[in-house]
């Protein structure tokens, strides 16, 4: 449905007039939208740096709430007395961010940006008051997956409005910069949850975010032009028809088989053994929700389906989805148990422990900007994707031998600078990707984008919960090996809380479930480094496509795996083909009159 023709043509005679005759101001901001002309007028009025800064500040909330909880989250768990449910206070943010992602870029094919960028952050900031409110365990699940809706529409809104002010040509720079935004909030995140968790309380890590996003949603509302949404100006349907022919139905499937996922890992092994009835039809239900998604989409509802399946028989999309699959998987598993060792194994304050995250953080964010320039200035980007998981493969095997034998503090915050630096190199460029594929069809982009950053939430629910899993299940037999005369009394406050570990739980028994902590954590590493191995696989899918490339070039690329119906290229290349023509029948009437 949308892949090109082996033999590319223009538009019939008739077309190119139709085509022709088109407002030109929508062709610029058709042109604008795909990086191939200069950036709207918007961009020179001054409003630009306000306007993205805005952005950066409704992202950084995102990015903030995904980590700040990093640090609190032994006191969460003390205070609660739910271990077993800590991989919710992840998992609910991204169960419903996932859910709705693809929801999302559905959206914003048909519906202004700005409206929906508002509408997310007013999302994010109620539940982020809920989970400041919470009085249990389940309550502050609910809140975050309140704020996971409200982060997937910040995330996809955010990418959308710097498809529309930004070219193709500098977006890698612009989007270094969403990808510093991340950074800063990785370190800035375990350090204010650590300081508001040691010194007010840890639900003011999520009180934190109601003034940012007030002062954030303020400037975007008063200084962002609205503008119509990329693929649909030419819609003239009412806003409620819009909404009703959204693809709900694919929407609660894609929710279904998202919440299979996190309740599989969620149960299996940690409340229930993985013969349990209850996990194995949660694990059967992940292949048939995926089998019915695809169904509907293919077969009963193309039409209004979230996301059309023939992106996925792109070899860059398919290729970039699980880059962002594995790439997120590797990233989450390693900065959540990251900071558990710090606090555990090494007698970290919640504070302390955000310092120590800084080696890597301040690493991913240079290197983050280096690459933007390189992709920015050379144009091309698949290389150094390639080369990312090289030292993240490193780093993690490194970690892995640290915890199984033991070493310092100083030697633990040095191997992970490998994970900071290899993440930088492919974590934002697999977005780049999805842009170059359809950076001929603006109206595309935010479905592909949408695609990829599913992909991406649904790695961060597996890794989270996976590694949750293989350590939940191995504390027990390491508890009961190295610290084997611990009173069973103790035993619940080892399984339910890392908080009491140095502080209930007399000296004598402490160094060996410190070992125990060390030796379950250990396989933690194994599992992040075997993701980091299929990231490496994923990224050779990519095309060595260029930023800089013409239309044309773009199109003979892609044409050997997918056909696209006429862009807006077409389009431009018709009305220029025209007006030349004009210009030239003129000049030759202008002659014959002159020379009679």
């Amino acid at each position: 449905m949308y892949s090109l023709p082996k033999s590319p043509t223009l538009p019939s005679v008739e077309a190119r007039l139709s085509l022709s005759k088109r407002n030109d101001s929508s062709m610029m901001e058709a042109q604008s939208a795909d990086g191939l002309t200069d950036i709207p007028d918007r961009r020179k009025k001054g409003r630009f740096i306000i306007v993205f800064m805005s952005i950066l500040m409704c992202l950084f909330l995102f990015a903030l709430d995904q980590l700040i909880v990093t640090t609190a989250t032994p006191n969460v768990i003390s205070a609660f007395d739910s271990l077993k449910q800590v991989s919710w206070l992840f998992n609910g943010f991204y169960l419903t961010m996932a859910g709705s992602t693809l929801m999302f870029g559905q959206m914003l094919a048909v519906f202004p940006s700005k409206v929906i960028l508002l509408s997310a952050v007013f999302v994010l900031e109620i539940g982020s008051l809920v989970c400041g409110i919470a009085p249990n365990m389940a309550v502050l699940i609910v809140g975050r997956a309140i704020t996971g809706l409200g982060g997937a529409g910040i995330y996809s809104a955010a990418y959308q409005i710097t498809v529309e002010i930004t070219t193709l040509a500098e977006r890698p720079m612009y989007l270094a910069l969403f990808g510093a935004c991340f950074g800063l909030a990785s370190v800035m995140g375990p350090m204010v949850g650590g300081v508001l968790t040691d010194h007010v309380s840890w639900r003011w890590c999520f009180y934190i975010n109601l003034p940012i996003g007030v002062v954030a949603s303020g400037l975007i509302f008063v200084l962002l032009e609205r503008s119509s949404a990329l693929g649909g100006r030419d819609d003239s349907r009412s806003v409620w028809r819009k909404i009703v022919q959204l693809d709900w139905v694919g929407t609660s499937i894609c929710v279904g088989h998202t919440a299979s996922i996190s309740l599989a890992f969620q149960y299996g092994g940690i409340e229930y053994v993985w013969t349990n009835p209850r996990v194995i039809v949660l694990l059967a239900f992940i292949p048939l929700t995926c089998v019915l998604l695809c169904v509907w989409t293919i077969y009963i509802r193309p039409d209004r389906a979230m996301f059309d399946i023939q992106f996925l028989k792109r070899r860059a999309i398919m290729g970039a989805s699980l880059i962002a699959f594995f790439g997120w998987a590797t990233f989450m598993t390693v900065v959540c148990f990251l900071v558990i060792i710090y606090q555990t194994v090494y007698g970290d304050s919640a504070t302390r422990s955000g310092v120590d995250l800084l080696s890597m953080v301040g690493v991913l964010i240079t290197l983050l900007l280096i690459v933007g320039r390189i992709v920015a200035k050379t144009g091309h980007y698949k290389y150094i994707v390639c080369a990312g998981p090289i030292p993240v493969m490193i780093g993690c095997g490194l970690l892995y031998w640290a915890m199984d034998s033991g070493v310092s503090l100083r030697i633990i915050i040095g191997y992970q600078v490998l994970i900071g630096a290899g993440t930088a190199a492919y974590i934002q460029n697999t977005i780049i990707a999805g842009q170059v594929e359809f950076r001929d069809e603006p109206g595309l982009i935010s479905r592909a984008v949408g695609l990829i950053t599913f992909f991406g939430f649904i790695g961060r629910i597996i890794g989270v919960s996976v590694s949750t899993s293989i350590f939940i299940n191995l504390i027990p037999n390491k508890v009961e090996e190295f610290a084997p005369e611990l009173p069973a009394s103790l035993i619940p406050i080892v399984r339910e809380g890392f908080a009491g570990i140095r502080t209930v739980i007399p000296k004598e028994y402490q160094a060996g479930i410190i070992i125990a902590y060390r030796k379950s954590i250990a396989p933690v590493f194994f599992f992040a480094g075997a993701a980091s191995v299929l990231c490496f696989c994923s990224t050779w899918l990519l095309k060595n496509s260029s930023l800089n490339a013409p239309a044309q070039e773009v199109i003979d690329s892609n044409h050997d795996d997918t056909h696209l119906e006429l862009n807006h290229v077409s389009y431009r290349i018709s009305s220029l083909y025209i007006s030349n023509n004009n210009s030239e029948n003129n000049a030759e009437t202008s002659s014959t009159k002159q020379k009679r």
